[in-house]
């Protein structure tokens, strides 16, 4: 393609694939190959048309997902005027506790691998729905900012109660005032749970905005968590726990990991620094 013609694909992608006539935003080879032959009369076949996206700066990535429900005017309300006065309680010496649940099922999801060509490996797993739900939370310590992990594990999915037990377990440990960050999701507005955090005088309760998991550090423990035990091929639900417990503890044993949590939660707009 001449470079002008170049200039004018950059312009058409940027407006979106929905802008040209299709169900979703994601642009694959074989849709950028059609508005190329529409208005150059070029026909490129789908495999070539990888090199031209390389050389305009493009990229193969793996789509986010967002809710329909979401609101950005509330989140980024949340950013600018909640999130401030939040991360203050660090002055005050204040822990900070970001809360969420994540669900492991016996069934690993399979990521790509190297094979020869014609062979694809082959993983033999039990076909049994069972899994393990685990509650964690990502903390932040007020002088020192030293990050921390803690995590329980479940034989079934979590309730108000077994948050209520998570509370009172985290709380041997975090001395001084605590403030908790949960989502909105019902099992964290049951009345349990709103009375553990006004209960004690140390410990307070914060909502992030509705939909915005983005924001969350813990969120991106349990990417890396899942990650980490992908490909695997557990028997039943004691080994499918031991390899979770495994990757957690990894993540909890490395500042490294759990200091890469709010650096992904800092490319959605959540700044850390005062």
């Amino acid at each position: 393609m001449k470079p002008q013609e170049k200039h004018e694909l950059i312009g058409l992608l940027k407006k979106g694939a929905r802008a040209a006539g299709y169900p979703t935003e994601l642009w694959t080879p074989r849709r950028v190959a059609e508005p190329i032959q529409r208005h150059w009369g070029v026909a490129y076949h789908p495999g070539h048309v990888w090199k031209i996206l390389i050389a305009l700066g493009g990229s193969c990535q793996k789509p986010e997902r967002r809710a329909l429900q979401r609101t950005p005017q509330k989140i980024r309300a949340w950013k600018q005027r909640e999130w401030p006065r939040i991360k203050k309680a660090r002055r005050l010496r204040a822990h900070l506790v970001f809360l969420a649940e994540s669900g492991f099922m016996l069934i690993r999801p399979v990521q790509r691998t190297w094979a020869p060509v014609g062979r694809t490996p082959v993983l033999r797993h039990s076909y049994r729905r069972e899994r393990r739900s685990v509650l964690g939370g990502w903390t932040m310590s007020p002088v020192r900012q030293r990050l921390g992990l803690y995590f329980q594990i479940y034989p079934w999915t979590g309730t108000a109660v077994a948050i209520g037990r998570y509370f009172a377990e985290l709380r041997r440990h975090r001395r001084g005032p605590v403030v908790v960050l949960l989502d909105g999701g019902s099992i964290h507005r049951a009345r349990k749970v709103v009375e553990f955090c006004r209960r004690p005088r140390r410990w307070h309760g914060e909502r992030f905005p509705a939909y915005a998991p983005e924001l969350n550090p813990e969120e991106y423990v349990w990417t890396h968590t899942q990650r980490s035990v992908s490909n695997t091929c557990p028997e039943n639900r004691d080994e499918l726990l031991d390899l979770v417990i495994a990757a957690l503890c990894a993540i909890q044993e490395s500042q490294s990991l759990l200091s890469a949590c709010p650096a992904h939660a800092a490319q959605h707009g959540l700044v850390w620094n005062d």
